[in-house]
């Protein structure tokens, strides 16, 4: 029985501390990330990390989350910072219009009116 086998076994033994363990190492990893990326919105400077995103610059995002995951995404963009940049959720969701990344119908189009 190998290391990995005692761990599943502890995990399923201990799901609460395993949950609470996991949020606690990805906050911490999102946290390194963002002190990485400056704590800002590269096009806005807005600083509020509630709101702040990893954003993929070359899009991608979608694909690479499902591929390795979120903390795959955060321990990637730590060690690649050129592919990604940190966007306020207003600026990401304007990038992903102005390049047709999304997959609303009514983008572009003025709302109410």
């Amino acid at each position: 029985m190998g290391r990995y086998d005692a761990q599943e076994r502890w995990k399923v033994k201990n799901p609460d501390k395993d949950r609470e363990y996991r949020r606690k190492t990805q906050l911490n990893c999102r946290v390194k990330v963002l002190e990485q990326y400056g704590n800002c919105c590269k096009r806005c400077t807005f600083a509020d990390p509630r709101a702040l995103e990893l954003d993929h610059i070359n899009g991608g995002g979608h694909s690479e989350r499902k591929r390795i995951g979120n903390m795959g995404v955060y321990r990637r963009a730590l060690k690649f910072p050129n592919e990604y940049q940190l966007l306020c959720a207003n600026c990401n969701r304007i990038k992903k219009a102005e390049r047709n990344e999304t997959r609303s119908k009514v983008v572009g189009k003025r709302m109410g009116g």
